[in-house]
């Protein structure tokens, strides 16, 4: 974690904040000034991927996702469905971060996109390649495209530095091509009405209004 100093908004750089949810022995703050809600202190890019390690062979959310297989198909096809009037882009060339088992690649496969999946996770990886057959490495730094449409489904409250690298997967994009992102609104939301979530690698917690700025 980092040393336990006066909390600063990642956005706003504003450093009064009020507490906003106890969770796993782990707070989380709200920004008085933009309303952005992050946890505090904050892991370590290094403590965040060591957790992902924990988790793959602490609990059983790998192992349940890859056998629900049917509902994973249908949350993606119902992400699809959403998403696909957007994608008028050069190329139907796509990357997916934090692809998980690979649902939501199988079906862009399937309808004719070129598709790419980046997963820390090598339970998903493994899966994704043996079962799905599908393009999925654990290194972004193999994800290079360009991209006509980059896709995080419930993956930017994990990062680290959203900013630097919402940057970095801007810059995979070809000219005229799209970013997806679909995360919660629990800075919109009031603490009483908000379950779990997620501490401590769900690290930050969004508004539109803070995904916009």
């Amino acid at each position: 974690m980092e040393t336990l100093t006066k909390p600063e908004c990642l956005l706003c750089s504003t450093h009064e904040v009020s507490p906003y949810q106890e969770e796993n022995g782990h707070d989380y703050v709200k920004c008085v000034s933009c309303g952005f809600v992050y946890l505090h202190p904050r892991p370590s890019e290094e403590e965040l991927h060591d957790i992902y390690q924990e988790e793959e062979g602490a609990t059983f959310h790998h192992g349940a996702e890859i056998a629900a297989s049917y509902e994973k198909r249908l949350e993606a096809r119902l992400r699809w469905r959403v998403v696909q009037s957007g994608l008028d882009v050069p190329v139907q060339k796509a990357l997916e971060v934090g692809c998980g088992a690979g649902y939501f690649l199988e079906l862009l496969e399937s309808s004719g996109w070129q598709g790419k999946g980046c997963e820390l996770a090598q339970s998903y990886v493994d899966f994704a390649r043996d079962r799905l057959k599908l393009d999925v490495t654990k290194n972004i730094k193999e994800c290079t495209g360009p991209y006509g449409a980059i896709f995080l489904f419930n993956v930017l409250s994990h990062y680290s530095d959203p900013e630097r690298d919402l940057r970095d997967l801007r810059d995979r994009l070809v000219e005229g091509g799209v970013l997806v992102m679909e995360t919660g609104n629990v800075a919109e939301v009031s603490p009483d009405k908000v379950g779990h979530l997620g501490a401590p690698d769900h690290v930050y917690h969004f508004s539109e209004d803070n995904i916009r700025s």
